[in-house]
């Protein structure tokens, strides 16, 4: 995989204050608007990004490319990556070219913003004859904003509020998902969740994709702003396989016309997971809670023809990790349920969940719904249950093995029906 880095006016390095900063871009030269539809009602789960290609803490440096001059900034710090500015406005990003394309591309990190003045979110990278360049950022005027560079011109696709939950108006952290999916011949779709929320859904009428590599995007528009970045995991699907969530909690809604696109990779990724197929891994991210259910990943942990589908999602809520893993029949949910808890559970012997380790049935309403185990592993709380109707097995972390913090995130873990 190669890796680049640009700063203002470089290539394509024209994603500006404009995208993000609140100017509106019909005001400035170079700067075009494509006609956009929003998706209609409901929660964007996946548009079909399955498989897990990249995950990056940090911790080793050269992977991503970095740059810098008398303007600002990028550069490996700390264990993140930082996008730091000494004149604004100065906007720059990096990105990885992946040694096969794909038509979903799917790229989460976690953005600390230092003081308010800027912006910073992940990107989608198309080579062509006309590179481009798919945005999803959080600014510190309180927004999202989607967008699009093709050559030297800039689109703003579309913008709005974040939820009142999640204030950024004077820097913070928070979690940006960002989504592309080529939907057909001459379509595309791109979502955006911040912190686990789904706040953007929007269709492209041009063509866009297959999508080359992720990128990461920062800019200042104040002199001294910076951000990092950091926790980087990337995943690719071969389908455009749309699963939405309506909002009247009914079931998922089928995927939208036109019909799916298909662009199997001309090879493998070497660090590519082999994961469950698009239909069962939708299926099972659609029992996982929405507070968190952007975060999660199609995982291959433990290969076997009893398990249908696994996810990993990091992280879950309040939660560093959890898992869930659905199976063929109640007899194999059982045997993996009870494999799991002899490999890690040293002790479950005790009443109380909130307090202490744990090993015992529990019901939903009136009907015994599976069992739930409450262990220690190590410094880390564990919570392990099972659902015998939806035959799926879940599993919670919490680092600093506080049982009454994983037992109220359990309360509201799922699976759903």
């Amino acid at each position: 995989m190669a890796h680049r880095a640009y700063g203002p006016l470089a290539g394509l390095g024209v994603v500006s204050l404009l995208a993000v900063a609140g100017v509106a871009p019909a005001a400035a030269q170079g700067t075009s608007t494509l006609p956009v539809t929003w998706v209609p009602a409901g929660e964007v789960i996946t548009l079909g990004a399955d498989t897990e290609i990249l995950r990056d803490d940090f911790g080793a440096v050269g992977y991503w490319g970095v740059s810098g001059d008398d303007a600002g900034r990028i550069e490996y710090a700390d264990g993140a990556l930082r996008f730091s500015t000494t004149t604004a406005p100065d906007y720059r990003w990096t990105w990885v070219d992946l040694e096969a394309q794909a038509p979903v591309l799917w790229v989460r990190a976690a953005v600390d913003m230092a003081i308010k003045g800027g912006a910073a979110g992940p990107m989608c990278l198309t080579r062509g004859t006309s590179p481009s360049l798919l945005f999803g950022v959080v600014n510190t005027d309180g927004e999202w904003v989607v967008g699009r560079t093709v050559d030297a011109n800039v689109s703003v696709l579309a913008r709005g509020p974040l939820p009142p939950s999640i204030d950024l108006t004077q820097g913070g952290r928070a979690i940006v998902s960002l989504e592309c999916a080529m939907t057909g011949m001459s379509g595309g779709r791109v979502a955006v969740w911040v912190d686990g929320v789904n706040v953007a859904d929007v269709s492209i009428p041009e063509t866009v994709g297959p999508f080359s590599g992720p990128g990461l995007f920062g800019e200042g528009y104040v002199d001294g702003f910076a951000v990092t970045v950091d926790d980087v995991v990337v995943a690719t699907g071969t389908t455009y396989e749309p699963l939405v969530r309506s909002p009247e909690g009914s079931p998922p809604l089928p995927p939208a016309s036109p019909p799916p696109a298909s662009l199997a990779p001309a090879s493998p990724v070497p660090s590519a997971t082999a994961a469950a197929s698009a239909a069962p891994f939708g299926d099972l991210l659609s029992h996982v809670p929405a507070a968190f259910s952007s975060s999660c990943i199609a995982v291959d942990d433990e290969p076997s023809t009893a398990l249908t589908a696994a996810v990993k999602c990091t992280p879950a809520g309040e939660l560093e990790s959890a898992g869930y893993l659905r199976y063929e029949s109640v007899e194999a949910l059982d045997t993996a349920f009870e494999a799991l808890l002899t490999a890690n559970a040293a002790d479950t012997d005790g009443t109380d969940c909130s307090v202490g380790p744990v090993l015992v049935d529990y019901t939903i309403g009136d009907h015994t719904a599976g069992r739930l185990a409450c262990y220690r592993s190590g410094s880390d709380a564990v919570v392990q249950w099972s659902n015998r109707d939806l035959l799926v097995m879940g599993i919670g972390t919490e680092s600093s093995g506080d049982f009454g913090t994983l037992f109220t995130w359990w309360q509201d873990a799922g699976p759903l029906p």
